[in-house]
């Protein structure tokens, strides 16, 4: 067995049309969104591109296709990977917690935001037929729980494609539930593919958005969204099933983890966003005994970028961008989490901002990337960091925190946690596999 399958997940297209006009309406999503969304049609075509020159059996893509679940933006991706299809390379997706029922669809004209067409389930499957959901493909061995399948795209190989969204309650509550889940319907379904998938000697592996291993310390406490709700439960029976490989996305960042249980070993391979710093996607190699993964990055400069290298484009937005994420984050914690965060704190953060952007984004641009080598370390810049490091204003903010607000010194000791990797590499590994039974 060696087959090359291309990993790229959060596409999160946004179709022109739905930029009307610029003005204060589209200004307000920018300032809290850390994607490049104006240039995702000409980002995704470059991905198409890029895979179409490296020799691709197989493409497979976890959720997150779209800005915020707009039909014209789900019609726009399908175009988009139109191209794999018609190069013979089957290309599989599943949807992300953007991507069904998200009463955030919208179009901008100037000043005023207005709602646009999203989808339902039904019309997703439809509009993907040719990515997984037409039930009439050979490939396609059958659907499962939701908008879960299982596919055969080359002899040996089964994909299983698991929906981990919960949309049915999105409408009536005004906004899109950003956490995942696994009913128990679909653990019903993966142990009986995982127990058929081992009689039959057939090699499985997985895709889903959410992650299903936490992938820096205390990841359930600081950002539970971006898991399972029942990750390790989840995890643990996902484990007994015989899936050894989980492809996941929807936090952006290039990172993989590993965990070991009584009944199998589990890795949670992370794959970042092309509209996102650093813009990579991952080619994995499968062979009887293990996948080799190796990370790229998407090649793309000219007028939509400025001028500059998509990479250094990305990281510029992504920094001009903090304020205004951070002004974000704190008005959601205050509005969802009010014993954590008061109006006066929330005032303090943002003031404080400014003055730490640099910090900020030594730590989350280093996530991002994987691989971390703490605060000393730049990925993106040959020049050493301006005084005072990373690492010293990370101790006038502990200490700042420690006098004004001792309740969040904890956070401190996550984020040093989260500075060095010490778990398997995120980038370009090599991946045990257990022998398939004849």
């Amino acid at each position: 067995m060696n087959i090359r399958i291309a990993i790229a997940s959060d596409l999160h297209v946004m179709a022109p049309e739905l930029l009307i006009a610029p003005g204060a309406a589209f200004e307000r999503t920018l300032r809290s969104d850390r994607k490049l969304l104006v240039e995702s049609t000409e980002i995704i075509s470059q991905l198409t591109r890029q895979l179409l020159q490296q020799n691709i059996d197989l493409v497979l893509i976890p959720g997150d296709l779209t800005k915020d679940g707009e039909r014209v933006s789900h019609q726009l991706t399908a175009q988009l990977l139109q191209p794999l299809l018609d190069a013979g390379i089957r290309t599989y997706v599943v949807p992300g917690n953007h991507d069904i029922y998200n009463p955030l669809a919208a179009e901008y004209d100037g000043d005023e935001r207005r709602h646009t067409d999203y989808v339902s389930p039904e019309d997703f499957a439809q509009i993907y037929a040719a990515y997984g959901y037409g039930t009439d493909a050979p490939d396609i061995i059958e659907r499962g729980p939701r908008l879960s399948y299982l596919a055969e795209p080359l002899p040996g190989l089964w994909v299983c494609a698991l929906d981990s969204n919960i949309y049915d309650s999105n409408i009536e509550d005004n906004y899109p539930r950003t956490i995942g889940k696994l009913t128990p319907e679909t653990h019903d379904w993966i142990r009986e593919v995982g127990l058929r998938a081992k009689r039959e000697g057939k090699r499985l592996l997985t895709m889903l958005h959410h992650g299903v291993l936490e992938h820096f310390p205390l990841q359930s406490v600081v950002a539970a969204d971006y898991l399972l709700e029942d990750w390790l439960y989840d995890s643990r029976k996902l484990a007994a099933a015989g899936i050894e490989v989980v492809f996941t996305g929807h936090f952006h960042a290039q990172d993989v983890v590993c965990r070991r249980f009584k009944h199998g070993t589990l890795y949670d391979i992370e794959t970042g966003s092309p509209v996102t710093y650093p813009c990579p996607y991952r080619i994995v190699t499968l062979h009887d005994d293990r996948l080799e993964v190796t990370s790229h990055r998407i090649q793309l400069q000219g007028e939509v970028t400025g001028g500059l290298p998509l990479e250094e484009y990305a990281y510029r937005h992504l920094q001009e961008g903090i304020p205004g994420m951070g002004a974000f984050l704190t008005e959601y914690v205050l509005r969802r989490h009010p014993k954590y965060m008061t109006p006066q704190i929330a005032q303090t953060i943002n003031a404080a901002i400014p003055d730490f952007v640099d910090l900020i984004m030594a730590i989350y641009t280093g996530h991002l990337c994987g691989d971390e080598m703490g605060l000393q370390y730049s990925k993106t810049r040959e020049e050493s960091f301006n005084d005072p490091l990373p690492g010293d204003k990370l101790d006038q903010l502990r200490n700042l925190a420690k006098a004004m607000y001792p309740q969040y010194e904890l956070l401190f000791d996550i984020f040093e946690n989260a500075l060095y990797d010490t778990s398997v590499p995120d980038n370009n590994l090599t991946i045990p596999l257990t022998p398939l039974q004849s």
